[in-house]
């Protein structure tokens, strides 16, 4: 099943004007022509809150005071929010171990480093929408399942070589 592109509703959070804004041309470029940007935390939340529906968010790292991983976190805890299971694509600049750890952490779908290609852009939203994942909650957790993507791939090896996997997975989380 191909996505169709000019369905998708996307909430935009990004605070720097000219990079909020190269990002919508590429969307629009896709095909996407509801786009709502939001400039930090508290305006995404608004329109959040007000029960707004969109089928992804694209959330910057870096928003001033509070970074994006607090507004995944809130989306992801509040079980009030209609958009708690969409998909989020966080944008960085700094990739190190420990901050792709709290971005996974926080419940995020993808990470992708900026400058962000359309091309890369596009594959990203192509996987998190065309692929779904189902959603797990722990005392620490709320978002994606990744042990899917690795049960996939283990599908078919011997018995000892899954479970092996399969500790690893957990480790993961």
């Amino acid at each position: 099943m191909s996505l169709q592109f000019g369905k998708l509703k996307i909430l935009l959070v990004h605070g720097n004007t000219a990079e909020a804004n190269a990002l919508s041309a590429m969307l629009k470029g896709f095909g996407i022509a509801r786009i709502d940007h939001a400039i930090d935390v508290a305006a995404a939340l608004r329109l959040l809150k007000q029960g707004r529906l969109y089928d992804t968010m694209l959330c910057d790292f870096n928003l001033g005071s509070v970074n994006g991983l607090s507004l995944v976190k809130v989306i992801r805890r509040d079980n009030r929010l209609t958009n708690r299971y969409m998909p989020v694509i966080v944008l960085t600049g700094l990739t190190s171990s420990e901050r792709l750890a709290a971005i996974r952490a926080a419940g995020v779908n993808d990470v992708l480093t900026k400058p962000v290609g359309s091309h890369i852009l596009f594959s990203s939203l192509q996987a998190v929408l065309g692929h779904s994942r189902s959603f797990i909650e722990t005392k620490t957790y709320f978002g994606p399942d990744r042990r899917q993507r690795q049960h996939d791939a283990i599908r078919g090896r011997r018995r000892d070589d899954a479970t092996a996997d399969a500790t690893a997975e957990e480790i993961w989380l």
